[in-house]
């Protein structure tokens, strides 16, 4: 679990340099003299998004592979053998009389 949570702060701190992007993408891409300037505001930019998309995945990789994560809750009523539409009404009162 501290894995998971340094991705979330890796994830977030590549969440909050979206706002510095910007800034730079408006003052030394658009407003910037030099047209090189958009280019590395686009490539800075690019490179903050993939680390956001890196920092998600890996996050969700080890939450879902924790301990609570795998717990799996029965799913099959009378062996499998319940229609789809028992099954998208919910459990049965006799069911739910032995929670």
């Amino acid at each position: 679990m501290i894995a998971a949570g340094t991705a979330l702060v890796f994830a977030a701190g590549a969440q909050l340099t979206l706002g510095y992007g910007v800034k730079i993408l408006i003052d030394e891409g658009f407003a910037g003299p030099d047209p090189s300037g958009l280019y590395k505001a686009v490539v800075f930019m690019l490179v903050v998004g993939i680390a956001m998309a890196i920092g998600a995945m890996v996050r969700f990789y080890l939450v879902s592979w924790s301990k609570p994560a795998r717990v799996v809750a029965p799913t099959s009523v009378n062996g499998g053998k319940s229609s789809f539409m028992e099954r998208a009404a919910g459990p049965s009162p006799i069911m739910m009389s032995s929670w």
